[in-house]
């Protein structure tokens, strides 16, 4: 397995630790593959929660000084606006919402890079 794999896993496991035992935690690094664009690590934000897979890598655009902190707002901000869309579309506009600010990420030797929503 690959070693930047491991310690994600690890870093994973100090987390669930931390939750389960109501431990005093310190911040660990959460930035997994690092490149110019952005870099890979887990949606650990409110707004779309429910939508992205736990433990599932997302891509963070580093061209934004708080790039969590930003796509966070962003999300917030367009949240929002979907009060106005129907019942029926509502699930999807959410999904695509998410999806398409915390694209999955593709860990790669030559950096981090967003895959495409539609695929």
């Amino acid at each position: 397995m690959d070693k930047s794999l491991t310690f994600y896993f690890f870093l994973s496991f100090l987390d669930s630790l931390c939750r389960v035992s109501n431990a005093t935690c310190y911040p660990v690094e959460w930035r997994l593959y690092k490149g110019d664009m952005g870099y890979c690590s887990t949606y650990r934000g409110e707004i779309c929660q429910g939508l992205l897979g736990k433990g599932k890598l997302v891509f963070f655009n580093s061209s934004y000084a708080d790039a969590e902190g930003t796509q966070e707002m962003m999300a917030r901000s367009m949240w929002t606006e979907l009060d106005g869309v129907s019942l029926l579309c509502k699930p999807a506009a959410e999904s695509l919402l998410c999806h398409s600010l915390y694209q999955d990420c593709n860990p790669s030797g030559l950096g981090p890079t967003p895959k495409p929503v539609c695929r």
